[in-house]
């Protein structure tokens, strides 16, 4: 015989969804929906100005973390960048964890930005 338990705790619900939380962050996937994100660089980088670039903190740099930084600013997640790039998803969490200490960023977010401001990332003319 299976028993149902019926949950009336809020705080029973939100540790669950913390949980759930965890695992798909390491398993290389971020908290908000891929699609969502992706709309939401484009928009960010349809409604701004490209400011000067910090040509200081780009040239720091390498090539392979400048590659990930663009690939991440498109939307794609840990997962993603290393399908593309065939490394490991281990491989491009430590490339960009680099990076957003070269660039003093404290998150993704922050590293999404910095590359279309610094000319990383590209605005397509659909998104213009």
């Amino acid at each position: 015989m299976i028993t149902v338990m019926l949950v009336d705790d809020q705080a029973v619900v939100r540790a669950g969804f913390r949980v759930d939380a965890v695992r798909r962050l390491a398993g290389g996937d971020g908290l908000v929906d891929q699609a969502v994100t992706r709309r939401v660089i484009a928009e960010f980088a349809r409604r701004r100005p490209a400011p000067a670039a910090d040509t200081a903190a780009a040239d720091q740099l390498t090539a392979r973390e400048t590659e990930i930084v663009g690939l991440l600013a498109t939307g794609l997640s840990n997962a993603e960048i290393a399908n593309e790039l065939y490394i490991e998803t281990s491989t491009v969490k430590s490339h960009l964890g680099r990076a957003m200490t070269k660039i003093g960023a404290r998150d993704r977010l922050q590293t999404v930005v910095w590359a279309y401001q610094n000319g990383l990332a590209r605005r397509s003319a659909a998104e213009r």
